[in-house]
C-alpha cells in the first residue's frame, strides 16, 4: 500500500522559488508580485522534501530530485499564475481598465510570459495605461448654457 500526499507549493511566478508549502491552496503574501501555486502530488517515503529550503529551492530543483532518483511524484510545474496587488491605488487602476475592456487581450498567463519582473511589468503597465479620460465631462453642457445665456445687466 502507498501513502500517497498532495502539498500545495507557493512560488514566485518568474524564477520559481519556492515560497512557502501548504497542506491547502491558501497562502499569506506580503509583496505584490506574480505567484504560482503549484500541486506536488507525492509519496512521502520517497520523497524527502527535508531538502526544500524557502526562497532558495525552486520547482526545477524539486523536479529534478524526482527525474534523477526516478521517484513516483508529479509537480505541476506551471501551477496557477496568480497577481497580487498590494497598493489600493494601483488595484483600482489595474480593475479600473480590466473591466472597461482593455483593448488588449493581456491574462495574467500573459504577463508572466511577456515580462521577466513584476517591476518591469507594473512600470510598462502604468506606461501604456497612464492616459485617462473622464465621461461625461460635466464642463461642456455648462460652457455651452453659459456661452448661449443672454448677457447679464
Amino acid at each position: 500500500m502507498f501513502l500517497i500526499q498532495q502539498l500545495f507549493v507557493l512560488t514566485e511566478a518568474f524564477s520559481l522559488t519556492i515560497l512557502g508549502v501548504s497542506p491547502t491552496p491558501s497562502f499569506d503574501v506580503s509583496q505584490s508580485g506574480f505567484y504560482r501555486i503549484h500541486s506536488l502530488v507525492y509519496n512521502p517515503d520517497t520523497l524527502d522534501l527535508s531538502v526544500v529550503e524557502a526562497g532558495v529551492t525552486t520547482g526545477f530543483d524539486v523536479v529534478n530530485i524526482i527525474v534523477e532518483n526516478g521517484i513516483c511524484a508529479s509537480l505541476d510545474v506551471h501551477g496557477a499564475i496568480n497577481l497580487m496587488i498590494g497598493n489600493r491605488w494601483f488595484c483600482y487602476f489595474f480593475n479600473f481598465y480590466h473591466r472597461a475592456g482593455s483593448s488588449d487581450a493581456a491574462t495574467v498567463n500573459g504577463f508572466v510570459n511577456d515580462y521577466n519582473s513584476f517591476a518591469s511589468w507594473k512600470k510598462d503597465y502604468i506606461d501604456n495605461n497612464s492616459e485617462i479620460k473622464l465621461f461625461p465631462n460635466p464642463v461642456v453642457n455648462d460652457l455651452k448654457n453659459f456661452m448661449l445665456a443672454p448677457p447679464l445687466n
